[in-house]
């Protein structure tokens, strides 16, 4: 990998401000690092919400190709939904635009919809606010699970997407500490997790894409995932 650019496509569904960090911050690094992005892929229109349209804005500011199809507006027209909720029509439609691109790899971030051929045709990636042996799911489901066992210590890592959920091989971990038997509310604690995933999920996908493209880490084929917990600025815990 070392000596070659990095290609890295990728997926949101840009719906908040984490996804709107996380692109920032990857834009920057690949101003200073080996990679390229050719694309930004997102499951919605232009004034379908309006955090997603902030987002439009900073990926059309970067000058990097945007390609958005509404998963919503797909599925009110198709009668071609699966009883899990894939939809393959839909996925042949994306997978038209993805081949058209050089790709290394696909990084979901803040990608809400669960894939069923996209990432059985290019190495695909996603971030998940959890370690691969926590909660499962989104980070609401993960955040109340870690507050419901009481669970102190959680993290993040980047893994292979597969076929079962939030199941595939870790590339990377962060771990870090939570205050979950304090006597603060419910709302406050998963306030206060929240904030802990969002501030430490930039440094955590840029240093990963890094070691990535430096070859540090070979993404087809890992040996076991790397701890990179101590390359991280904000590794202390929450309160």
């Amino acid at each position: 990998m070392k000596n070659r650019v990095l290609s890295v496509g990728l997926m949101s569904s840009g719906g908040g401000e984490g996804s709107l960090r996380l692109f920032k911050s990857i834009v920057s690094l690949s101003n200073r690092q080996s990679i390229k992005i050719p694309f930004v892929f997102c499951n919605r229109d232009k004034g379908e919400y309006p955090k997603t349209d902030i987002f439009f804005s900073e990926v059309e500011k970067s000058g990097i190709p945007l390609i958005a199809i509404s998963s919503k507006k797909f599925k009110l027209s198709s009668n071609e939904i699966e009883e899990d909720g894939a939809n393959f029509e839909y996925e042949d439609r994306i997978l038209k635009h993805l081949k058209k691109f050089d790709l290394d790899l696909i990084l979901a971030v803040g990608y809400m919809l669960i894939t069923s051929k996209i990432h059985k045709k290019f190495p695909m990636f996603n971030l998940h606010p959890a370690l691969p042996w926590g909660p499962k799911g989104t980070w609401k489901n993960v955040i109340r699970e870690l507050i419901e066992q009481k669970i102190t210590e959680t993290g993040l890592m980047i893994h292979r997407v597969t076929d079962e959920l939030d199941s595939g091989t870790p590339l990377t971990i962060s771990k870090f500490n939570i205050d979950v038997n304090s006597d603060k509310s419910h709302r406050d604690m998963t306030t206060n997790i929240r904030n802990a995933i969002l501030e430490r999920e930039s440094d955590f996908v840029c240093k990963t894409l890094e070691m990535i493209s430096n070859g540090n880490i070979n993404y087809n084929n890992p040996e076991s995932y790397i701890d990179i917990s101590g390359y991280l600025f904000n590794s202390s815990s929450s309160s």
